[in-house]
């Protein structure tokens, strides 16, 4: 029970700090260059950030039901949109050839987004 006790680990330490340290200053330097707002928007199908540049007016990020199956969600193509929809018809894109699809939303979000958490999503 009379065993010294020591901190074995002293060099990673240094090592730890030294890259925290590096990390900061890179982040300092980078930040105002950028558009760091950039890391908190989610992008649409087309690789836009919703909420930046040519889509300002569209903050949000809304996944459009399937084609083949309104209870499922077309989770490879979500587009971005000034409001939630509510009822309205929607111009979703269908696939990479950018085929466009008019969908209906007429459920009420609540309903629709739970399909989020069903296991069989995945449009």
């Amino acid at each position: 029970s009379n065993i010294p006790r020591r901190c074995t680990d002293v060099n990673w330490m240094f090592g730890y700090f030294a890259f925290s340290a590096l990390v900061v200053a890179i982040s300092v330097y980078v930040w105002p260059l950028g558009a760091p707002q950039a890391l908190l928007k989610l992008t649409d199908w087309q690789g836009d950030k919703c909420g930046l540049g040519d889509k300002w007016d569209k903050p949000h990020l809304f996944f459009c039901p399937s084609a083949h199956d309104p209870e499922r969600l077309q989770m490879w193509y979500p587009i971005c949109v000034s409001t939630c929809p509510q009822g309205e018809a929607v111009v979703c894109p269908k696939n990479l050839n950018q085929e466009t699809t008019t969908t209906s939303t007429t459920r009420t979000t609540a309903n629709f987004y739970g399909s989020i958490r069903d296991a069989r999503n995945g449009g």
